[in-house]
């Protein structure tokens, strides 16, 4: 990618930001150090350092930052300083000399301490995070610290009624971006428990933040489902945690899905449901994430289909749990009792054509059908998979007649490709 370019290459919400934080300066310096090789400081929770190379055609040949960001090969930081670049080649000019970092470490303690003062007072926000900053690592004063820095910034963009436009949603959730980041290093640092607890209070003022906000574009979604990713991938990553600290948190993601704040939102509890269910180490560990799992299903609220849905995304994980620890005999088994949910049928007929066995997915698309009798688009589903299991078994007749009842207007002549949209032929659908 170039200079010129380089957007169409990012996620446009990387992208975003970075621009956000060229415009608001936060590129506080910006060296050449060799020809077209460039370090620059941006400035998030932290001072993060960026390097970039450029070729003589300002391809962007090589690119990295320090700041703890994994969900990409290109953060925030990185786009911003890509745009100082762009900038400063449209314009003709080199490397500015001296450097806000320069000019900041010439001056004097007391000149220095003034000029944070000064810019608290102007900026409830900046007070905020100049206090996380100065906050005791680990401490109860620093998880205060992170939660004061999120609502001052939901404050700043609230309206008079302290409600949130749409237009505003991405600088109010900016707090809970900075914070997330203070949870990255507490994870680098391998204080495991503060990171989440971090973690958990960004989800819980983002929920509360829901209530008066509009989130038509889903950014106080993505925040939440952004933390979410990095609880899954620290248990991913799990093996290098000692013992005892997998069980504290093991428990302490437990314990979590029982705040009520999570009331109405349960794929948010079900995923750190998930999570624990992924460190699960012992008979007695396995008894505690099944009471979990039945507090959730005895306290979903709302309307049946709120508890029907609870229900079968906790069975499919129950079948996940089994058939990693006991194999795939107790594992059909289990599938087998529980085939009222069409996520469970549709692995269970998933797993005979996989395994070749296409007469028993005939039964189970057959007996859902029956079984799903007034819910057209599930008993579609189940005669799509009919029509996979004839086509893998030579059954053409009874293949043309069904394909008569799902594609009228094809005379029945719908291949495979056909019944399971762009799938080629032979495979299943997602």
């Amino acid at each position: 990618m170039n200079l010129s370019d380089f957007s169409r290459y990012i996620d446009p919400a990387v992208v975003h930001r970075g621009k956000e934080y060229a415009s608001e300066g936060r590129v506080i310096s910006l060296k050449s150090i060799a020809d077209e090789k460039y370090t620059a400081v941006v400035r998030g929770y932290e001072d993060y350092e960026v390097y970039v190379r450029l070729d003589n055609e300002k391809n962007i040949m090589e690119s990295e930052c320090d700041c703890p960001y994994d969900f990409g090969p290109v953060c925030k930081h990185q786009v911003a300083v890509f745009l100082e670049l762009k900038n400063r080649e449209a314009d003709g000019v080199s490397s500015p000399e001296p450097s806000l970092r320069q000019l900041l470490e010439a001056e004097s303690k007391e000149k220095l301490i003034e000029l944070l003062l000064s810019i608290a007072s102007d900026s409830y926000t900046a007070e905020e995070r100049i206090r996380l900053h100065l906050s005791k690592r680990g401490a109860d004063q620093e998880l205060d610290a992170c939660r004061r820095l999120i609502r001052s910034y939901i404050d700043t963009y609230s309206d008079d009624h302290g409600f949130v436009s749409w237009r505003n949603v991405s600088r109010a959730v900016e707090g809970a971006e900075i914070v997330a980041e203070k949870a990255l290093s507490a994870f680098d640092e391998e204080e495991w428990l503060h990171g989440l607890a971090i973690l958990f209070c960004i989800i819980e003022e983002m929920i509360e933040l829901l209530q008066s906000a509009d989130d038509s574009d889903g950014g106080v979604g993505i925040v939440i489902e952004s933390c979410l990713e990095s609880i899954f991938k620290l248990v991913q990553d799990h093996h290098h945690i000692p013992a005892e600290e997998r069980l504290k948190i093991f428990r302490r993601l437990l314990e979590e899905t029982h705040q009520p704040y999570y009331d109405g939102w349960s794929d948010w509890q079900l995923a750190l449901l998930e999570a624990a269910g992924a460190l699960i180490e012992s008979e007695q560990m396995q008894h505690q994430w099944d009471d979990a799992a039945d507090s959730l299903l005895g306290h979903t609220s709302g309307s049946n289909w709120s508890r029907e849905y609870t229900d079968e995304r906790v069975t499919v994980l129950r079948y996940g749990q089994i058939l990693e620890r006991s194999g795939e005999e107790q594992a059909k088994a289990y599938l087998y009792k529980h085939l009222h949910f069409p996520e469970i049928r549709e692995i269970a007929i998933r797993a005979a054509l996989e395994q070749g066995d296409a007469e028993e997915a005939i039964r189970l698309a057959e007996a859902g059908e029956a079984q799903d009798q007034g819910l057209p688009g599930l008993v579609y589903r189940w005669k799509k998979y009919r029509y996979e299991a004839y086509h893998r078994t030579g059954q053409v007749e009874q293949q043309r007649k069904l394909g008569m009842e799902l594609y009228p207007n094809s005379g029945g002549r719908g291949d495979v490709r056909t019944a399971f949209g762009t799938c080629p032929q032979g495979t299943l659908p997602n």
